[in-house]
């Protein structure tokens, strides 16, 4: 019988301040690979444009914390089929990823009862 683990897996890392060094040694080890800005996947063998869409609400959340989900993304829960995503957050911006872009617009902040997109800072390293 095969056993299977219920815990996630973990296929992108972000970087920081914090993990900066040994982020970069397991890229010279060749253990991560760099798919965007403080992003990195110890995937090799799935394209990064995969591992971004498979991602999105992780991604969005480190890039844009606090921002909502907006337009057809509040809709659908997910990517356009042109790989947008659309948020909104205090300031503008739009971030392309590998086939995703993420639309973020300026807006007045979530509602007294929503939930915003947060990132864990603890979840540390594979």
């Amino acid at each position: 019988m095969q056993k299977t683990s219920s815990a996630p897996s973990l296929d992108i890392v972000f970087g920081n301040t914090q993990t900066a060094l040994q982020i970069s040694r397991r890229v010279k080890r060749g253990e991560l690979i760099k798919i965007g800005p403080k992003l990195y996947s110890p995937d090799m063998t799935t394209p990064p444009g995969i591992l971004i869409r498979r991602n999105w609400n992780k991604i969005a959340a480190f890039y844009f914390p606090g921002s909502v989900l907006a337009g057809r993304t509040g809709l659908d829960l997910k990517p356009t089929e042109d790989g947008d995503i659309f948020l909104a957050a205090k300031h503008s911006r739009t971030l392309k990823l590998n086939g995703i872009t993420f639309r973020v617009e300026s807006g007045p902040g979530p509602l007294e009862r929503a939930e915003t997109l947060r990132y864990n800072h603890r979840s540390g390293l594979p």
